[in-house]
């Protein structure tokens, strides 16, 4: 599916950074990082970290930069790679974490995926963690965090029950998801509790919400269409240049809009 190009307004909310006031604070800079290669044959054989045992998830133990350098098959019930320590990168460098399952969409807008509920891609269980520029298909979850401090940049994220599901509870240092492609997963494409920072992202033919957003935040310069239920689900998020169209309901009651919005073609 050919990606839209959005308007590349500079929002001027959340200039902070907390990832890397975090690793200045904790005397750690992207130099001083760890690189790790991570492919098929080093999940199946353990030891990318220590504690990381042979199959899967490949498990991240210690801080640093983590590079895929071949696409990860992961069997059925699963995670793909799960991070226990802070201050990581993960760069999927173009390949594609995929599970078993597969999805579908029927002619009223539902997804229909199979098996269901069948593993994670990422597992996030610690601070202050990036994870960018590849795809995660075919899982219960694309990407699983309860933490501060996690940044999703340049993914495509489809064909899971769920995109992605964040939440953080914590002001200093929320989610922040930029230029992620969440599409024809079976019930959310994303789904995000707390302080949070969504920018140019596209929520394209899930089964139910596009993109369900609960807490202090923004949304800015992002596209919800072609959703089962409802493009953009807001409780408090603010909202500037997001266009929802051709879901069921566009935008349902709580956005708070800053301008230059359209539901459908009226704007709001």
């Amino acid at each position: 599916m050919k990606r839209v190009v959005l308007n590349t307004t500079e929002s001027t909310m959340f200039k902070s950074l907390p990832l890397l006031a975090a690793l200045i604070t904790a005397g750690l800079t992207p130099s001083a990082w760890a690189q790790k290669a991570i492919n098929n044959a080093a999940a199946l054989a353990g030891g990318v970290t220590p504690g990381d045992t042979a199959g899967y998830p490949v498990t991240l133990s210690e801080p640093g930069h983590y590079v895929l350098t071949s696409a990860l098959t992961v069997p059925a019930n699963k995670p793909a790679i799960v991070i226990d320590a802070p201050n990581v990168t993960l760069d999927l460098n173009g390949y594609r974490i995929a599970g078993p399952s597969i999805c579908s969409a029927s002619s009223k807008g539902m997804v229909a995926c199979a098996p269901y509920h069948t593993g994670v891609g990422v597992r996030v269980n610690a601070v202050n963690v990036q994870i960018r520029n590849g795809t995660l298909v075919g899982f219960d979850h694309g990407v699983v965090s309860h933490e501060r401090g996690v940044h999703l940049q340049d993914l495509t994220l489809s064909q899971n029950r769920m995109g992605a599901h964040l939440t953080s509870s914590w002001n200093d240092g929320g989610i922040r998801v930029e230029r992620v492609t969440a599409m024809l997963n079976g019930e959310y494409g994303l789904y995000v509790v707390g302080p949070h920072q969504l920018h140019q992202v596209q929520a394209i033919n899930n089964g139910a919400f596009g993109m369900a957003v609960n807490g202090s935040g923004v949304v800015f310069d992002s596209l919800a269409t072609g959703n089962g239920h409802t493009g953009v689900h807001s409780n408090g998020t603010a909202l500037r240049g997001v266009r929802a169209v051709d879901n069921k309901l566009n935008v349902a009651a709580g956005a708070v809009s800053m301008g230059g919005n359209m539901a459908g073609t009226t704007p709001f």
